[in-house]
């Protein structure tokens, strides 16, 4: 909380990339039922926090995962419903779109339609993000197009910015 205070930050994004510890692992990797079920519960821990804005890629679990089975379903659901329950948004992510269809996971991949289908049945509000990590993702819409067809499709509830937050003018200078 102090940090996003002291350095002025309009919001933070829970990444759940890695679990905290020595050597910690990768979540995009899970390939067992007990990884899963580790990545929703460290997940859940940080949406409680209130430190965060919003939770990227939240189906991460499924990169490699190799079948979407009842323990997928058990953290969607648990995932969607903490995410309506605190009214965080869950992020639609472009850059795994973009890699579904390039086929560059060895498992399910994210964004992956049967968690999102789980989102919709709970309610929950969508933000869309291209997650670029090479500036040309900015400028091709390809996927931003996929991604609102997709949104739309399941019935999912997409926000633009953050409804909470007032806008605030930052002077640029002090930074």
């Amino acid at each position: 909380r102090e940090t996003k205070q002291a350095n002025n930050l309009e919001y933070l994004i829970l990444g759940n990339h890695f679990e905290l510890k020595e050597g910690g692992f990768y979540f995009g990797l899970s390939s067992i039922k007990s990884d899963v079920m580790r990545y929703a519960r460290t997940t859940l821990k940080g949406m409680e926090t209130g430190l965060y804005d919003w939770v990227a890629h939240p189906d991460l679990y499924l990169r490699d995962y190799p079948e979407y089975d009842d323990t997928c379903r058990d953290a969607a659901r648990q995932i969607c419903r903490a995410a309506k329950a605190l009214k965080m948004p869950l992020e639609y992510n472009l850059l795994g779109l973009r890699a579904i269809t390039e086929g560059r996971f060895i498992g399910l991949g994210y964004p992956h339609r049967a968690f999102w289908e789980t989102a919709a049945e709970e309610g929950c509000h969508v933000i869309m993000s291209i997650d670029a990590h090479t500036p040309m993702h900015l400028g091709d819409t390809t996927y931003y197009d996929m991604g609102l067809e997709n949104i739309r499709a399941l019935g999912l509830t997409l926000i633009e910015g953050l409804p909470h937050r007032e806008p605030q003018a930052v002077n640029c200078a002090q930074r």
